[in-house]
């Protein structure tokens, strides 16, 4: 059931691609939150598709559709232009495959306000690939951000005064790893407040896990996983089930399980004492050079290398 709550505006920008066929969906799950006090900027990357009629379409006046002359290539410039033009004190990402909960914005907001922080993520569920799921690195049971962490933009929430603070998102040119959580880590840094909340409030459709994505324009994951959150009332549980399961799975042998975690964990904290992101040593050793692991998705989703 929807609650009015007019206490304070929430922008939400969600970059897009020429994706209009799953595009819909999003925009629904925002539709159905029960924190209705909300206003969605779709950033259009150089959209040439029909995405301007799908959004025009819902007729909603919360919803603005911006549309760049030139395409940009990944998400920070998108991000931050619906940023600058948001009207809202509170900044919620949304990426154009992924889908919320219908509670994602009002737990996210309640948690933030009542541990008086600066971000507020939640769990994700990353839709499978052919039945497998990975859930261990989606769950984290801190109550407080961890620096390793990867959170994706979609199950975040922040003021938006930390933009004017923390600087906008960087570009794909001058990182090893996605912007996304290259903000996040200078969020930390800088000693922001940043907690979890410990709930799966988000549906992540990763197309960058998807091979040729964008041209097989297929949207039957999402349709299904649309209809899952909205009509599954057992949806949540069924993933927890997933991930215990899935964690149990890990720990088959338990002596050779702990070893590995605990050689992993040791060479995690060795690193981090250097203020070295595991993932980021990962991908600078992997890609050498920045930006090539942002090309290296848009090669796994059918797109053109971008320089």
């Amino acid at each position: 059931m929807k609650t009015k709550n007019t206490e304070a505006l929430i922008s939400i920008v969600t970059a897009t691609y020429n994706r209009s066929e799953i595009l819909s969906f999003t925009i629904k799950s925002v539709l159905n939150q029960t924190y209705t006090n909300w206003e969605l900027l779709i950033i259009g990357d150089c959209c040439t598709d029909d995405t301007e009629s799908v959004v025009a379409s819902f007729k909603d006046k919360r919803i603005t559709f911006y549309n760049f002359e030139k395409n940009f290539g990944e998400q920070s410039k998108p991000n931050n232009y619906g940023v600058q033009h948001a009207k809202g004190s509170y900044i919620a990402f949304l990426n154009h495959d992924d889908i919320w909960f219908n509670d994602h914005l009002e737990g996210l907001m309640s948690t933030l306000k009542k541990n008086e922080s600066d971000l507020v993520y939640s769990w994700h569920y990353p839709a499978p690939i052919d039945d497998e799921v990975e859930l261990i690195n989606c769950v984290s049971t801190d109550k407080t951000h961890r620096y390793n962490f990867v959170a994706p933009a979609s199950t975040w929430l922040f003021k938006k005064r930390m933009f004017d603070e923390i600087g906008p998102w960087r570009s794909y040119k001058e990182v090893y790893g996605a912007p996304s959580q290259d903000w996040l880590a200078r969020m930390y840094k800088n000693g922001k407040k940043i907690t979890v909340l410990n709930k799966f409030t988000v549906v992540a459709i990763q197309s960058g896990k998807r091979k040729n994505s964008y041209v097989n324009q297929e949207q039957t994951e999402n349709a299904i996983h649309y209809d899952q959150v909205t009509n599954n009332p057992f949806f949540r549980e069924e993933i927890l089930t997933k991930y215990f399961v899935y964690y149990s799975n890990q720990n088959n042998d338990s002596v050779l399980f702990f070893f590995k975690k605990g050689i992993l964990n040791f060479l995690k904290k060795t690193i981090l004492v250097f203020g070295i992101r595991p993932v980021v040593l990962k991908h600078f050793i992997r890609y050498r050079k920045k930006g090539a692991f942002i090309n290296k998705l848009r090669k796994t989703r059918g797109l053109k290398e971008i320089r």
